[in-house]
């Protein structure tokens, strides 16, 4: 079949057209292309994996950051913690010692207050008294003071008056004050020193001064409390040292009775081991010094197959402070030791000590009991 020129024409641009799309050259193109766009992709992909890596990186830093700062943060206040319970701990003691200061201070003034108020008592009493003196007797002490010691000696038989020495000196205030001094023993039990102040203008006793008073506060805080708050402070000296020979007079009663009693009673002794020193010594001194300050004896007895213990106390308390005479002040009980109950028997020893002597009203009793 033969064609026309016109279709042969077109058919030549048609399949040229063909031709320039399906061309080689063409097709390297697109093959470049397609091969840049895939290195593009392959770079973009390789950066998020670079970029996801790095942001775990930093993720895992600042977790460890994180927990340092954490762990500084709890051993922070663990150490806070520990401070606030010093610091608790702390302030109760604080709290407490205030509150016992305090508690001391309190009976402190009270103390005071109550001493102040007995001594302005005693004042008060002391003048009465003076006053009674000087009006019924019409008598003063003397102020002759070597004569005073000399009599002094004759009314105090039971002490020793030694190293007496004498002599003057200016006070303070640039007057003539008379020092006496000299010491005042009770043999084996107690020496006293003592120092008299007297004004030489008028013979009037200034002062009193003791060096120690321990041994008798130890046998008889009742006396010991009268002479430190009254006779001296008050300057009684004659009452002082009639006191002292009472109190020595009492001790040395006191002290040969209840030697006495442990001797008599030995097999009944209640604790024989607290008193075996006084039944194996022979020596005086030794002897002085367990029985000046032993005021208790206690002896066991046995009746219907039950213990008793029968306990002695033996105070010395003053008696008259006007005089200062001492008393004695005897107390007896019996107890039950079984069950621990305890029987008063001193005032049916004070009727008997009317008409007895200790040692036989003690022996009394205990026969009718047992």
């Amino acid at each position: 079949m033969s064609s026309s020129p016109g279709n042969s024409n077109s058919e030549f641009e048609t399949l040229s057209d063909v031709l320039q799309t399906s061309s080689p050259s063409n097709q390297s193109s697109r093959q470049l292309q397609s091969t840049g766009g895939g290195t593009a992709a392959l770079n973009l992909a390789e950066a998020k994996i670079v970029t996801h890596e790095d942001k775990l990186i930093q993720l895992q830093s600042l977790k460890i950051q994180l927990s340092e700062q954490r762990d500084q943060l709890i051993k922070s206040r663990t150490s806070s913690t520990n401070e606030l319970n010093d610091l608790r701990l702390r302030h109760h003691q604080l709290t407490q010692e205030l509150s016992k200061t305090r508690k001391e201070t309190n009976i402190k003034n009270l103390l005071d207050s109550n001493t102040s108020q007995y001594i302005k008592n005693l004042e008060v009493k002391n003048l009465k008294n003076d006053d009674y003196i000087l009006n019924n007797l019409n008598v003063l002490p003397s102020t002759d003071w070597d004569l005073r010691l000399t009599y002094i000696k004759r009314f105090v038989p039971y002490l020793e008056i030694d190293k007496i020495r004498t002599f003057n000196e200016c006070d303070s205030e640039g007057s003539m004050i008379r020092i006496i001094e000299f010491q005042l023993i009770l043999p084996l039990i107690f020496q006293i020193n003592f120092r008299l102040l007297v004004n030489c203008e008028n013979d009037s006793l200034k002062g009193i001064e003791i060096d120690d008073l321990f041994k008798i506060s130890m046998i008889s805080n009742s006396f010991y409390q009268m002479v430190v708050k009254n006779y001296i402070p008050n300057k009684k000296i004659s009452t002082l040292m009639f006191g002292l020979n009472s109190f020595s007079k009492l001790l040395h009663k006191r002290m040969s009775t209840i030697n006495k009693l442990v001797k008599s009673f030995q097999d009944n002794l209640y604790d024989a081991g607290k008193y075996q020193d006084l039944l194996d010594t022979s020596d005086n001194k030794k002897l002085f010094a367990i029985l000046q300050t032993l005021d208790q004896i206690e002896l066991i007895f046995t009746k219907n197959e039950r213990q008793f213990k029968i306990v002695l106390n033996w105070e010395i308390v003053i008696g008259d402070p006007l005089t200062g005479t001492c008393n004695s002040r005897i107390q007896l009980y019996i107890i039950d030791i079984l069950d621990n109950t305890t029987k008063n028997l001193s005032q049916v020893f004070e009727n008997l000590l009317l008409q007895y002597d200790i040692s036989t009203s003690l022996t009394t009793i205990i026969k009718t009991i047992f």
